[in-house]
C-alpha cells in the first residue's frame, strides 16, 4: 500500500470509532446501585430484622441514610447501619453480613472491596 493511509471521513469516521466503542466494554455503576445491592445482600441475612437506624423515624431521617457506599483508590468502601433480631450473637451476625456484601460487590459488579463498616444500631424482634 505505498504509504497511503485510509482516514475515514464524516459518516464513515462516526460509523468506526462507535465500532471501536462497543469493543471495549465498561460497566459504570452508580453509587445508590451499590449501596441498594449491600442493602438487599445484608437484609437477606438471618438475624438482621432490618437496615437502618434504630429508633424513632425522625432520628433515622436527621441522622442520615443507613447505607453508604464510597470509592477511594479503587476500592468501594461500605458503611451500613442496621437492626439485629433480639438474641442474635452480633459478632457473628457481622460477620455473614459482612461476607454477604463482599461476595455481592465482588462477584455481581466486579468491583475489589476495601473495607465494610457493620454498626448495629439497635435490637428489636
Amino acid at each position: 500500500m505505498n504509504g497511503v493511509v485510509h482516514e475515514p471521513r464524516g459518516a464513515a469516521a462516526g460509523l468506526e470509532a462507535t465500532a471501536e466503542r462497543a469493543r471495549v466494554r465498561v460497566l459504570t455503576v452508580r453509587r445508590r446501585v451499590i449501596g441498594a445491592m449491600a442493602r438487599a445482600a445484608a437484609e437477606a441475612q438471618p438475624g438482621v430484622l432490618r437496615v437502618g437506624r434504630g429508633g424513632t423515624a425522625f432520628w433515622a431521617w436527621l441522622a442520615g441514610p443507613a447505607v453508604t457506599a464510597r470509592l477511594r483508590g479503587g476500592r468501594v468502601h461500605v458503611r451500613l447501619f442496621l437492626v439485629a433480631r433480639s438474641g442474635e450473637p452480633l459478632t457473628a451476625l457481622s460477620v455473614r453480613v459482612r461476607r454477604a456484601i463482599a461476595e455481592t460487590i465482588e462477584r455481581q459488579l466486579g468491583l475489589e472491596l476495601g473495607e465494610v463498616t457493620i454498626l448495629v444500631d439497635g435490637i428489636g424482634d
